[in-house]
């Protein structure tokens, strides 16, 4: 494929032959449909096909919701890797999703043994919090037994790796999921942002993540519920998709708060940022202790949003209560509404100070800065 940028050079034969080569694999990658589907994948990707001394073949799935298809595009996905890996020229073999490319890595690397083998740990390819997961488990200790650097979103999840695998600590990296490019992602004019969507004047109670049951967005409605009762006036704006959207717009109007919002699909990165930008607050309901970090946080703190988010471990890796955040138990609506209700009423001063603290989270967060500490620790790895 012609955005093989430099890959399709070396295969003609016309590149220096001491470019090492990586084949990156993940069964996650976006779409036109799904722009946030994996999208920390390709940023991954973006930032090792800019370096010229690495070549990036790439293998990757997009979101199907069809059973059928979804299953037809993992054979092919297998099968595309097997070749690659075991026929073409390669120095490493970077794999997102460590649980589901497991076998495949495993094979390649008892083929070619000199193979440097990266994985990206996410999710439940670590934490099994139910019991339908605990088969990746044990399929991510068969190939993190062979592989040579673990990558992890979060100072959390390089804990649980070292812990629940045994991978020295040293061969773990923090990388945060590539970061923010805060050339998208500042404050902008709310008024204007607000005008943009056809929001209005009123205050702006916002929930971006995949609708997906450990998303909390039944948390969300329940405690905006709440807050309704208390005689406080918001708009609802939601963006994003997933499995339960159809439930999601039942229960909306199932508890009369349909009138009172906006819901959109996922957004391209650049209007995203605007939709940050329109809301007063967004709430981050992740009642996952998989958590690994919960990019859509630092994307509003970056853009001057004001954020409340739970006790995901993944959040308090950047979450400081009343510095630059608020914090409520996870799954506790009642706690979730009081926080809405405070952050409703608090003054100018303390939103303030709140989103300068935020901006000064996200710097740290910079996409330049953390990818350029990912491809030192890549390069040393392919011993450039």
């Amino acid at each position: 494929e012609r955005d093989y940028k430099h890959y399709d050079y070396i295969i003609r034969g016309r590149m220096d032959i001491k470019m090492k080569k990586i084949l990156m694999i993940s069964n996650m990658y976006p779409s036109n449909k799904y722009p946030h589907y994996g999208v920390f994948v390709k940023n991954t990707y973006d930032l090792l096909n800019d370096e010229k001394e690495i070549g990036v073949r790439r293998i990757v799935m997009h979101k199907h919701t069809n059973r059928f298809l979804k299953f037809a595009a993992y054979i092919l996905w297998y099968a595309k890797i097997l070749f690659c890996g075991i026929f073409l020229e390669h120095d490493c073999i970077y794999a997102h999703y460590v649980s589901h490319s497991a076998f495949v890595v495993r094979v390649i690397k008892a083929v070619k043994k000199k193979i440097i083998v990266i994985e990206n740990a996410h999710g439940e390819d670590v934490l099994a919090e139910e019991k339908r997961y605990e088969k990746n488990i044990a399929r991510s200790a068969s190939v993190l037994k062979v592989t040579d650097l673990v990558v992890v979103p979060s100072g959390y999840y390089r804990q649980v790796v070292h812990k629940t695998f045994g991978i020295p600590q040293e061969k773990i990296y923090v990388y945060p999921s590539g970061g923010i490019n805060r050339s998208i992602f500042y404050p902008r004019d709310k008024r204007e942002c607000k005008r943009y969507f056809n929001l209005g004047e009123e205050f702006v109670i916002g929930f971006v993540a995949r609708i997906e049951r450990n998303k909390g967005w039944r948390e969300f409605l329940e405690a905006l519920v709440m807050v309704r009762e208390r005689k406080k006036a918001f708009h609802i704006f939601i963006i994003g998709s997933g499995s339960e959207e159809e439930e999601l717009a039942r229960e909306l109007q199932k508890k009369g708060l349909e009138g009172d919002s906006s819901f959109l699909h996922a957004l391209p990165h650049e209007k995203l940022a605007l939709a940050y930008n329109a809301m007063d607050v967004i709430c981050c309901n992740s009642s996952r202790y998989s958590e690994s970090l919960g990019l859509a946080g630092l994307e509003a703190m970056a853009s001057g949003c004001e954020c409340i988010v739970s006790s995901a471990p993944g959040h308090l890796t950047y979450a400081k209560d009343g510095y630059n955040a608020h914090i409520y138990t996870q799954k506790d609506v009642n706690m979730l509404a009081d926080t809405i209700e405070k952050v409703v009423e608090e003054t100018k001063e303390t939103k303030e100070g709140i989103i300068k603290n935020a901006l000064k989270t996200a710097e740290a967060y910079d996409s330049k800065k953390v990818t350029c500490g990912l491809k030192a620790e890549i390069k040393k790895e392919l011993g450039i």
